[in-house]
């Protein structure tokens, strides 16, 4: 009996799921096709259709869970509701003063979210935004280096509650109307067979050369990434795939759940799409994303080359063979075709270059994709089809819209007491004009804030203040933004807490903490591009000239290949520890822009190569004699 009653209401909690997860979908490609509506009125519908799904996806366990997840689904509806008929008085409201019914409503809606914060992301940003709340109220009695006049809970409940410069600030607004048609068309785009596509053709790309499942790897992964817009999800989705061929092949555990771990992580800064965090930094900077992808051209291609370098010469180290005869004759005849799946990427770009809005173009891209993918009846349109893209779609909003409704908490309380401002000023003064000491600050702060947080809620936050810290001391807006982007990004391999190279273990079975270290070495070249373009910003496309750029990309590169070779310890043979010292000496000055630069680390890097590539060949020599 008691089973029967659990089924029924497992059955129960599915249907409504999907129903709610039908309505948001329809929801999303209706205002993105169209129109959006009014703010308050598009973002507060949004919220509360997420609530319902993550009390859903995540539900409290424990005897009592269900009725808290009742009163939680019951408590969202109210305040949000509120919001939802009440959004016209508010936008006509001349005054703001706390209202006793708005004020519990909004400590509430706080509550919520905060709770559903520490179920789907942790406590880390949890404990954030509490902070930042007792920040708000309490400011008066702390030091005077960060003291403010203080404000009483009610004003801050209010700002966050019934303006849009909390909650229903600029991060949810980018979620609504841009996130949410990329997350789409990214749902639509596994759902119909591209993701196994791009691994696919990754596989064909790679299959003659040594170590070509982590090659595989590299290109899927980069590939996928920049639409799944998650690091972690996007190493469960490729790497149930990659991670155990390259264990076939050869490589260990650790290193196999490295290698996918890193080019998952790139690919939320690899263009056109670079993942939700991007779509923020459009919002933020008033850049066009369009001018943001194309900027990201180049340090994204730094990246991705200098890992696929890597694993290039881990597989020679260790003599793999290639993975050619593991291939089935009809393999790449099955890739071209489905090679006309690619289609809607090349129409997104070309609408976006034509300045359509990003919602526009990933709704018709996703149009387009469906279409496409009814040539194939596997894929053909089908109530499953679309009840399969509204749940994938549904689950994956989850995380980075709890994250970005919290985040906005963050900065109200942060903008109320003009401690954006505050943090700014103390950033700068602590480097003390020194921008290299800055940016090592910045850097940490993303990196810290990253390990706790998803991408974009790490970016949100981060660039509040601290990318405002790097324009004050001359650096571009967009290189001011790209560098905080790329830190938060990187923040999900960098040990102690490295989500995605656990979740790469998980897959491989290796060692997390091993995997993670590995993982971060392989992306060390993800950790010195930053710096690259702050200080020489031709490598960011449309910042310099275009001679300028080509320059500092040819340079760049070079550099990033020498680079790799003292971080994997080979090239013609093994390396000896000092021989790995000395080459980061040119592998430096080639990455630092620069004539003089270039020129000494051209020479040193020819010397240094010229000795290792005549003393390989005497060592030939002689175990031939």
């Amino acid at each position: 009996m008691a089973t029967n009653i659990e089924n029924k209401r497992d059955s129960l909690k599915k249907n409504i799921f999907l129903i709610i997860s039908l309505l948001l979908a329809a929801f999303v490609v209706y205002t993105s096709a169209t129109s959006p509506l009014s703010p308050m009125l598009q973002r507060s519908l949004i919220l509360l259709a997420m609530v319902y799904i993550s009390v859903l996806a995540k539900p409290m366990k424990g005897k009592y869970g269900p009725l808290i997840d009742a009163v939680i689904a019951i408590i969202a509806t109210i305040t949000l509701g509120y919001i939802i008929f009440s959004y016209k008085d508010l936008l006509y409201r001349s005054s703001f003063a706390p209202v006793t019914f708005e004020v519990i409503l909004g400590g509430l809606l706080i509550l919520v979210f905060l709770e559903l914060t520490r179920r789907c992301i942790g406590w880390p940003l949890v404990i954030i935004a509490a902070v930042c709340i007792l920040y708000a109220v309490f400011g008066r009695y702390l030091p005077p280096a960060i003291a403010h006049k203080g404000y009483p809970l009610s004003r801050v409940i209010t700002s966050q509650y019934i303006t849009n410069a909390g909650i229903f600030g600029t991060m949810v607004g980018t979620l609504s109307t841009t996130i949410a048609p990329f997350v789409f068309f990214g749902s639509v785009l596994s759902v119909v067979g591209v993701g196994e596509l791009m691994v696919d053709t990754a596989m064909v790309v790679s299959r003659n050369s040594k170590g070509g499942p982590a090659k595989m790897a590299v290109i899927a992964s980069g590939l996928f990434g920049m639409v799944s817009g998650s690091s972690t999800s996007n190493v469960v989705t490729t790497g149930c795939t990659t991670i155990p061929l390259m264990k076939d092949t050869g490589y260990d555990p650790d290193f196999a759940g490295a290698v996918e771990a890193a080019a998952s992580t790139g690919g939320q800064f690899m263009p056109p799409i670079m993942g939700a965090a991007a779509f923020l930094m459009s919002y933020v900077t008033g850049i066009s994303y369009i001018t943001i992808a194309i900027a990201a051209i180049i340090p994204a291609i730094f990246y991705f080359v200098s890992i696929f370098i890597e694993v290039d010469l881990e597989a020679r180290r260790l003599d793999l063979k290639p993975l050619a005869t593991k291939l089935d004759k009809g393999h790449v005849s099955s890739i071209l075709k489905r090679c006309y799946m690619f289609i809607p990427f090349v129409v997104l770009v070309i609408l976006l270059m034509r300045n359509w809005s990003c919602a526009k173009s990933a709704i018709i891209a996703s149009g387009l994709s469906l279409a496409l993918a009814c040539i194939n009846p596997k894929t053909r349109i089908s109530w499953k089809l679309i009840k399969e893209i509204s749940l994938n779609f549904a689950k994956s909003m989850v995380s980075v819209s709890i994250a970005c409704a919290t985040a906005g908490i963050v900065i109200g309380s942060l903008n109320l007491t003009g401690s954006t401002l505050r943090l700014t000023y103390a950033f700068v003064a602590l480097a003390d004009g020194r921008l290299f000491i800055l940016m090592l600050c910045v850097a940490a702060l993303c990196i810290i804030l990253g390990m706790g947080l998803p991408t974009p809620a790490a970016y949100s936050v981060a660039a509040s203040f601290a990318a405002p810290a790097l324009t004050q001391v001359g650096v571009s807006v967009l290189a001011s933004h790209m560098f905080v982007l790329y830190y938060a990004s990187l923040s999900s391999i960098t040990p102690p807490v490295a989500l995605a190279a656990y979740a790469a273990a998980g897959l491989s079975g290796g060692n997390p903490m091993k995997t993670g270290w590995k993982a971060w070495r392989l992306a060390l070249t993800g950790f010195i591009v930053p710096f690259m373009f702050v200080y020489g910003p031709a490598l960011l496309i449309g910042e310099a000239s275009a001679m300028a750029t080509i320059s500092s990309a040819i340079s760049g590169l070079i550099g990033i290949f020498i680079l790799s070779m003292s971080t994997i310890g080979y090239f013609k043979g093994k390396l000896g520890v000092v021989e790995r010292i000395l080459l980061l000496i040119p592998a430096g000055c080639l990455i630092h822009s620069g004539t003089l630069t270039d020129i000494i680390g051209l020479v040193t890097g020819a010397i240094l190569i010229g000795q290792h590539l005549l003393r390989q060949k005497k060592n030939t020599k002689v175990m031939e004699a």
